[in-house]
């Protein structure tokens, strides 16, 4: 038996060994089967989701169908309401382009009233009109001895104005006296239908007449900030321009010359050439100056931002001591053409220098003066300026 067992003990550790790497191969085998089964689990439950999001399908697909159903009906609709809405535009515009001919109409009849009622009112009131303004008393002048105040107005009654005169006190009525402390806007307001006037062809004259330093260059031109008769009548006439330009159309133009010792020259021009005063061509007997630059406006402000020649040199003596009037004036002439009318417009000539005063002629080349220098005189300015 001994001998047995040791004969076979050398099979018994082969077969031992021979059973540990069985057992070793069934545990790799079992491992390989276990992540089958989790990867067959994984894909299972992979396949129910995409199986129910199969079926869930159907009703999306179903509801898509519907609506695109839906729109083809819309687009086939689309041309018959296309159709419908370009009709009810036309009779809109339509509708709009009658509306607006009826406007149009009464505008010009109110137009035509107006003019109608300003002949009235011009009869009414007297083809001439004498307007006063009192300069008030400075803080400079009451530092002056023997300084009175001479001129005084009623406050009760706007066109009564006294003077004293060698101790002896004088009345007089006028159309309108303008206070010490009236404002250039009250001063405007005044004339401000007169403006307005011009541009509908009718017209006007209007004179600031007075002695050197009684206020005139104050009352047309003002200062920046309190701006006189001249600026704000340019602004008035710009404001309706644009007011009126979906009905009529305005080209408006500037010159400007200086009158120097009976000299013409053209400030817009840049040699500063020399010109004269002739008679018109036309037949009109109107004046002209032939040769001087005539350059074309779009609005107020362009107006201040066109650019002079400088005066000559002894053209700017302003001293209020000198005797007789200022050997200088500058007319700075604005025209306002309405073609559609066969208008010839507005001018507007501003007098610098010692006067600071403006001129405006009317469309129908008629004088509308807002201002001329004191006393008048048989000059070249004066018959340029048409005064």
């Amino acid at each position: 038996i001994q001998c047995m067992s040791e004969h076979l003990a050398p099979q018994i550790a082969a077969y031992e060994r021979e059973i540990g790497t069985l057992r070793e191969e069934l545990l790799k085998e079992i491992g390989h089967l276990e992540e089958k089964k989790e990867a067959a689990v994984k894909a299972a439950a992979n396949c129910s989701q995409e199986h129910l999001q199969s079926l869930a399908l159907p009703p999306t697909l179903r509801t898509m169908k519907t609506d695109y159903a839906s729109l083809r009906s819309q687009v086939r609709n689309f041309s018959d309401f296309y159709g419908t809405a370009i009709k009810e535009i036309m009779a809109a515009i339509n509708e709009m382009s009658e509306a607006n001919k009826d406007l149009l109409e009464k505008y010009r009849k109110e137009v035509a009233l107006r003019r109608k009622y300003h002949e009235q009112l011009v009869e009414l009131k007297g083809n001439i009109r004498v307007l006063c303004r009192v300069k008030p008393v400075l803080k400079e002048d009451q530092h002056e001895e023997g300084q009175a105040v001479v001129v005084t107005t009623d406050p009760n009654n706007e066109s009564a104005l006294t003077v004293l005169s060698k101790g002896k006190a004088k009345n007089f009525e006028l159309d309108k006296v303008f206070h010490p402390q009236a404002t250039q806007e009250e001063v405007f307001q005044e004339i401000e239908p007169l403006i307005t006037s011009c541009i509908d062809g009718y017209h006007v004259c209007i004179f600031a007449y007075g002695q050197t330093g009684s206020g005139k260059t104050y009352s047309m031109e003002g200062t920046v900030e309190n701006p006189g008769i001249n600026q704000r009548a340019l602004k008035h006439l710009f404001n309706e321009i644009e007011e009126r330009k979906d009905m009529w159309t305005y080209t408006v133009s500037v010159s400007s010359v200086e009158i120097y010792n009976e000299v013409l020259r053209d400030l817009l021009s840049k040699d500063g050439e020399k010109l004269d005063i002739k008679i018109n061509p036309d037949g009109t007997g109107q004046l002209h100056v032939p040769g001087l630059r005539v350059m074309e406006v779009k609005s107020f402000q362009h107006i201040k931002k066109v650019k002079y020649q400088p005066l000559t040199a002894g053209s700017r003596r302003c001293d209020p001591g000198l005797e007789g009037p200022p050997d200088s004036h500058t007319l700075q002439e604005l025209t306002t053409h309405l073609p559609a009318a066969g208008l010839t417009g507005k001018r507007q000539q501003n007098r610098h220098g010692c006067s600071g005063t403006m001129i405006y002629q009317d469309s129908l080349a008629n004088p509308v003066s807002l201002a001329v220098p004191s006393p008048f005189q048989n000059d070249k300015c004066e018959k340029l300026a048409g005064v």
